[in-house]
């Protein structure tokens, strides 16, 4: 029992003294377009496979009404 107490005590004392480390993210290569509609489209190619994937999002509901 006084091992788990010390090993309780033990982990929260570190969690307690982590540092926040920066993360750094490579600057994005993403194309943005905006069609005449309205439409936008972002691009990001990805050439390490041969797949293609899309994702479309939609900005509705009466959030977004005028």
């Amino acid at each position: 029992q006084r091992f788990l107490v010390a090993m309780l005590v033990a982990t929260t004392l570190k969690a307690a003294t982590t540092e926040e480390t920066a993360v750094s993210f490579p600057p994005s290569s993403a194309q943005k377009w905006v069609l005449p509609d309205g439409l936008t489209l972002i691009v990001q190619e990805d050439h390490s496979a041969p797949v293609a994937s899309v994702q479309a999002w939609c900005g509705t509901g009466s959030v977004d009404e005028d």
